[in-house]
Formats: structure tokens, C-alpha cells, sequence
């Protein structure tokens, strides 16, 4: 997808008020393969997910975790009726994997799946205690309109490093700008 084409696919979802878009697979890869050697050895979360089959970003990190030497990819989902009236059982969970040595890709069957207690919600207690695991590195599109949220939950853990994928207005937020100034974002274009 050209740059325009992403533009006007970006501009879209914003005038339709969807909170969430889904970076396509190209535009991923345009960006992330300039991260090579920061996504070496590193256990990438992917925390803004539906379920892994559908984030490009979860594609993206099993079809690169053997050559860029990638050493974890865990990704969780959001149940927003959790606990609520609408509930319908469906928990949220998290899928794992470890780089287990070998050449080739990996596969959404690759991943161990596990509920969650809670919702799945990027900032509950049981999804950000996996940004305190050393050498973890966020790699995710945050939902529009949560978007100052989760990068005020990452600057609760000043540890973890980010590639965020995101409108580049976001860098310019209050509670953003000073993270991209002082050198705390690994990217925020």
C-alpha cells in the first residue's frame, strides 16, 4: 500500500471515528525492518491485540523472530464485556512463544494460548506486569482513542522499550511529547 493509500486509509478510520485500525502488513515491515538489532535477543510484547491471527504485528514479529533472533513474542487480547452483564464467557488471553533455535518461521500454531484473568485491557495489572520482564520491547498500534493512555502506562515502566506505530500527532500529546524530547521512544512515527 502506497503512502498516500495508507494516508487516506488512516484519514478514513479517523472521520469514522473507528478506534481501531489494523497496520497492514507492508506498512510494518517498511518500519520495523529498520529495528533489526534493536529487536535482538528482546521479548516483544504485542498488548493491543484481538486475537494474534489478525494483528499483522504478531505476523510480522513470528515471521522475523528466527532471523532477527528474537527471543519471546507474547501477545494478549481485549474482552471488553468482561465481567460486565454482557459477558459472554469468551476470556481474554494471552498467547506465548519461545525462540526455540530454529531456522524458518513461526506460526500462529506456534503459540501457547492461556486465559486471563481480567480483561486483557493493555494497562490491567496482569498485562503490565509483562512489560517488567527484562528486555522487553512493546510493538503495537494502541486503539485511537486510548492512545495517551498507553503511553502514559509505558512511562510507568521506564525499563521497557516501545516501537509504536501511530499517527505522528501523537508524539506531539503533552504526556507524549516529553518521552520522544528526552530519547524514551525507540520510535514514534
Amino acid at each position: 500500500m502506497g503512502t498516500h493509500k495508507h494516508h487516506r486509509y488512516l484519514t478514513g478510520a479517523r472521520k469514522a471515528k473507528a478506534d481501531e485500525f489494523y497496520t497492514t502488513y507492508d506498512a510494518i515491515d517498511r518500519e520495523l525492518s529498520h529495528y533489526r538489532h534493536d529487536l535482538a535477543g528482546r521479548h516483544v510484547i504485542c498488548d493491543c491485540n484481538d486475537r494474534p491471527g489478525m494483528s499483522m504485528f504478531v505476523r510480522w514479529t513470528l515471521d522475523h523472530m528466527s532471523e532477527y533472533g528474537i527471543a519471546s513474542l507474547t501477545c494478549t487480547s481485549f474482552e471488553a464485556d468482561h465481567g460486565t452483564l454482557f459477558d459472554d464467557g469468551t476470556p481474554a488471553m494471552q498467547w506465548h512463544v519461545d525462540n526455540d533455535g530454529r531456522e524458518g518461521r513461526y506460526s500462529i500454531a506456534d503459540l501457547a494460548a492461556r486465559p486471563l484473568d481480567g480483561d486483557g485491557s493493555f494497562d490491567s495489572p496482569e498485562c503490565e506486569r509483562l512489560l517488567d520482564r527484562p528486555g522487553a520491547i512493546v510493538v503495537t498500534n494502541p486503539p485511537f482513542s486510548k492512545a495517551i493512555r498507553f503511553m502514559r502506562m509505558l512511562r510507568r515502566h521506564p525499563d521497557t522499550d516501545f516501537l509504536i506505530v501511530a499517527n505522528l500527532n501523537l508524539a506531539t500529546a503533552n504526556d507524549v511529547f516529553p518521552m520522544v524530547k528526552g530519547g524514551d521512544a525507540a520510535s514514534s512515527a
